[in-house]
């Protein structure tokens, strides 16, 4: 079931097995036997997968009014700088000679901390474009002009790192704002639909175990944090590289913090268990040191109750 859907969501895609091993860091065999149901990913080659797809799945009809937002669009406005030049129409391929057109117009965006510049079309002369045209144009751009290429591959991988490249150049996918937050959703949206999957199949013991990792990382408001941004600490890389690494145990519990354990990450119930080993250290270390000063029995047990509490 697992490999069959991360098969569905790659040949969404247009990936070809290479690409998207290439991009999740495994051999394209392994992830052929993924596919085919033969192998059951550990989490965090499944995270890898998952965010994979994520970062390059498109703007659809679906998902374009959760990520090309009111709030969105008063930001990009903010960071852009249009410019209105004539339209010209190169006459030879080495676009040294051109001619202008005066039925349309061009407008360059300038962005902040962008070396390039986008250019998008009004179509209306130049001398008769007003202020009102242009604003209209933007708000356009920003959110209708995602389907551009409605039917085709956009290469999301091309647009972060062939800027020139004229086919990708102007177009939305290069606002980094609305890539962050369509990564976030179709990350959200890929885990949700294995989650829902999962709790309606049948399912075989391996990919329950996999189920019960993915389970373990749904926050309390139903949503996924995605776990490979830049920010995010690999620990067990950390030590490898010879450093020393302290952690305070009592935040493990922490939502952000994810625990793993020879490669599988820890089950609710596993992290319950561990809970109750770190309450069974902190008792052997009260009764240790015991303060001096109690009266009884009882008024040590009534200490001992408001420390565990407090450390909860």
């Amino acid at each position: 079931m697992i490999g069959k859907k991360l098969k569905e969501y790659r040949l969404s895609l247009k990936f070809t097995g290479d690409t998207l091993a290439n991009l999740a860091g495994i051999k394209r065999s392994y992830l052929s036997q993924i596919e085919n149901e033969k192998k059951v990913p550990p989490i965090n080659t499944f995270l890898d997968l998952v965010d994979a797809i994520a970062h390059h799945s498109l703007i659809t009809d679906n998902n374009a009014s959760d990520i090309l937002t009111e709030e969105g669009y008063k930001e990009f406005r903010t960071l852009v700088n249009p410019a209105k030049v004539r339209f010209k129409v190169y006459t030879d391929e080495t676009y040294d000679k051109y001619e202008f057109d005066d039925n349309r117009c061009t407008l360059l965006l300038l962005f902040e901390n962008v070396e390039d510049s986008f250019e998008i079309t009004i179509e209306k002369p130049f001398d008769k474009v007003t202020d009102e045209d242009i604003e209209d144009r933007l708000k356009a751009f920003y959110f209708f002009d995602y389907d551009y290429k409605k039917g085709g591959n956009i290469d999301l991988i091309g647009i972060k790192n062939l800027r020139d490249e004229s086919s990708l150049k102007n177009s939305i996918y290069h606002y980094e704002q609305v890539r962050q937050s369509l990564y976030e959703w179709w990350y959200n949206h890929i885990l949700k639909d294995f989650r829902n999957t999962i709790v309606h199949d049948e399912i075989s013991k391996q990919e329950r175990e996999l189920a019960n990792s993915i389970l373990s990382l749904e926050n309390s408001d139903g949503t996924f944090t995605p776990g490979n941004e830049e920010g995010n600490i690999n620990l067990s890389k950390e030590l490898l590289d010879g450093k020393i690494v302290s952690f305070e145990l009592k935040y493990f519990k922490d939502k952000n913090v994810r625990l793993f354990l020879d490669g599988k990450m820890l089950s609710n119930q596993e992290l319950n268990s561990l809970n109750v080993s770190i309450n069974a250290i902190r008792y052997e270390r009260i009764e240790s040191d015991k303060p001096i000063g109690f009266d009884s029995p009882e008024e040590f047990e009534e200490y001992r109750s408001k420390l565990f509490k407090k450390n909860n």
